[in-house]
C-alpha cells in the first residue's frame, strides 16, 4: 500500500497544535475543501527555518482527517538539489523501505503492484522505476520522459483527493518539481500540492494561481503566552522580552530557549512565577539549536564562511562593509604573495 506510512514520513509526528496559527489553519482546510468542490490546489507555506512550518502542515494533516493513503510526501535535500529526480528516488525508496533486505524479485513484484492494468505497460512502467531507484536510469530526453510517464501512471492509481507535501522545496530537484508541476496542473485530478518553502523558493508553475501563506515570528502576545506554556507559569516581564528580542518570535527558537534558560539556572520559579537569576545581556543559543545551526552551516558548502562573517557583523550591516572583510578573508596575504 503507498501513501503515507510511518515509514515513509518526513513530517515530524507533533502531539499538539501550534500556538498562534489558527488563521493559517483555517486558511489551509479552505484550500483543501477546494480541492473537491473546484479541482486541484496548491499552496506555498514560506517562511524562515524555526516558524514552524512542518509542524503547522503536519497538524493540519491531521485535522482535515485525510487518510494516510491518500498522503504523499516529498522532501528536498542539500545533497539532492542538483541531482535529477533525487527527491522522487527518495520517496521511492521509502515506499519499498517496509521490505528491506527482501529479495529483489519481490522488490520488483511490489513494485509492479503499484500500477494496474495492461501488464506490458505496467512492467514497462515498473522496471523504469526500480532503474531509477538502482541510480541507472538512463540520460537524456527519453530517460526523463519514461520517469514522467511512469510517474503519472502511478499517480492516476492513488486514492483522491490526494495531498502531495513537499518539504524544503528550496532544496528540491528540478526534475522532481517539473514532475509535480505537471501532474497538479491537472484540475480534474483533484491533487492539493502543498509546498513548504524557504523565502527563497521561486518555481516557474504551469499554472500560476495559488494560495500564498507567509510564516512570520509570533505577536508578543501569543509569544508570552507559548513562553509560559513551556514553562509551566509565568514569566516575569524582562525575561519574556530578552526571549522575544533573541529569537525574534520565532516558535521553535522560542521553545529551546526557554527550556535552555529554566535547564540552565538563568531563570528560576518564585511564586509562581519565572525570574532571572544571572540572566546574560545576550542569550546564550541552546545546545539544541547549536548543532542545527551548525549542521546547516556545514550544508552551504563556499557560502559557509560569507554566513559566519555575516553573524559577526551582526543583525543589520552596509553591504561595503561586508565586501571590505570579505576581501580580508580571502586576498592572499603579503607572505604568500612572495
Amino acid at each position: 500500500m503507498l501513501g503515507r506510512q510511518h515509514s515513509t514520513s518526513v513530517l515530524p509526528d507533533v502531539p499538539k497544535r501550534p500556538v498562534g496559527r489558527e488563521g493559517e489553519v483555517a486558511t489551509m482546510m479552505a484550500a483543501w475543501d477546494r480541492v473537491t468542490a473546484q479541482g486541484s490546489t496548491r499552496l506555498v507555506i514560506s517562511s524562515e527555518a524555526g516558524a514552524g512550518k512542518s509542524i503547522l502542515a503536519s497538524c493540519f494533516l491531521k485535522d482535515a482527517e485525510i487518510p494516510r493513503t491518500n498522503i504523499v510526501e516529498f522532501a528536498g535535500t542539500v545533497a539532492g538539489r542538483h541531482s535529477p529526480f533525487a527527491s522522487l528516488r527518495d520517496t521511492l525508496i521509502r515506499w519499498v523501505k517496509p521490505v528491506e533486505g527482501a529479495e529483489p524479485d519481490d522488490v520488483s513484484e511490489r513494485i509492479s503492484g503499484w500500477f494496474a492494468g495492461d501488464d506490458m505497460a505496467r512492467a514497462m512502467h515498473a522496471n523504469v522505476l526500480r532503474s531509477l531507484i538502482e541510480g541507472r536510469i538512463e540520460d537524456g530526453t527519453a530517460g526523463r520522459q519514461a520517469v514522467f510517464a511512469a510517474c503519472e501512471a502511478l499517480v492516476e492509481h492513488l486514492p483522491r483527493p490526494l495531498a502531495v507535501v513537499i518539504e524544503d522545496a528550496h532544496w528540491l530537484d528540478h526534475s522532481t518539481l517539473e514532475i509535480l508541476d505537471r501532474i497538479s496542473a491537472n484540475e480534474s485530478a483533484q491533487i492539493f500540492l502543498l509546498v513548504l518553502s524557504r523565502p527563497e523558493f521561486r518555481a516557474e508553475w504551469t499554472d500560476p494561481r495559488q494560495t500564498q501563506i507567509t510564516l512570520a515570528g509570533l505577536s508578543n502576545k501569543t509569544c508570552i503566552s507559548l513562553i509560559e506554556q513551556v514553562a509551566g507559569s509565568r514569566v516575569e516581564p524582562a525575561v519574556a522580552r530578552q526571549i522575544m528580542d533573541a529569537t525574534n518570535g520565532l516558535p521553535l527558537y522560542v521553545e529551546e530557549l526557554t527550556k535552555s534558560l529554566i535547564e540552565s539556572g538563568q531563570i528560576v520559579r518564585e511564586r509562581n512565577i519565572f525570574r532571572a537569576t544571572s540572566l546574560a545581556a545576550q542569550a546564550i543559543t541552546p545546545p539544541t539549536l547549536l548543532d542545527l545551526i551548525t549542521s546547516r552551516l556545514d550544508m552551504l558548502g563556499e557560502a559557509k564562511l560569507l554566513a559566519q562573517i555575516s553573524s559577526v557583523l551582526g543583525r543589520s550591516f552596509d553591504r561595503a562593509a561586508l565586501v571590505d572583510v570579505c576581501l580580508l578573508y580571502t586576498s592572499p596575504s603579503p607572505r604568500d604573495r612572495g
